[in-house]
């Protein structure tokens, strides 16, 4: 029983010792690979489309190499902003802002596409891509977890 529960044990830290934040541009251009563990966080600042004010969104990498959305910061509320908080969120009006956080929104991808006016930057750790310096307005990006 004890051998069968390291086994299991080494064969996780295996898939999580492996486990590669990737951002692809077009489902083929890697633009950045970067190791990564459950819990690694990384963000995409955007500059909002109608509002032209800045939002932040925070994701998490989780264990089964899904992503979560955990959180979300604007400057205010406004046409095309979030007015209402899925379940168990919690928002608050800070000095710098709307802050929504609690959130538990899981994908296995983030797909978006690289806009002139929302100016996408993806940041992981000490990483910030500029991603519309580096693609035309509308390349798609994908930001996956890879085994």
């Amino acid at each position: 029983m004890i051998t069968l529960g390291i086994a299991a044990a080494l064969v996780a830290a295996q898939f999580v010792a492996g486990m590669e934040l990737v951002v692809t541009a077009d489902g083929t251009r890697v633009l950045y690979s970067s190791p990564v563990s459950p819990g690694d966080e990384f963000s995409i600042v955007y500059t909002h489309s109608v509002q032209r004010s800045p939002v932040v969104e925070k994701f998490r990498v989780l264990p089964d190499g899904n992503i979560v959305v955990f959180e979300t910061i604007y400057q205010d509320f406004g046409a095309g902003l979030p007015s209402d908080v899925d379940e168990g969120a919690k928002v608050v009006v800070e000095p710098g802002g709307v802050r929504i956080y609690d959130m538990n929104r899981v994908m296995p991808r983030i797909t978006l596409r690289v806009g002139s006016i929302a100016r996408h930057q993806f940041r992981h750790g000490n990483t910030v891509l500029s991603l519309a310096d580096l693609l035309d307005s509308g390349t798609r990006v994908d930001i996956t977890v890879k085994p």
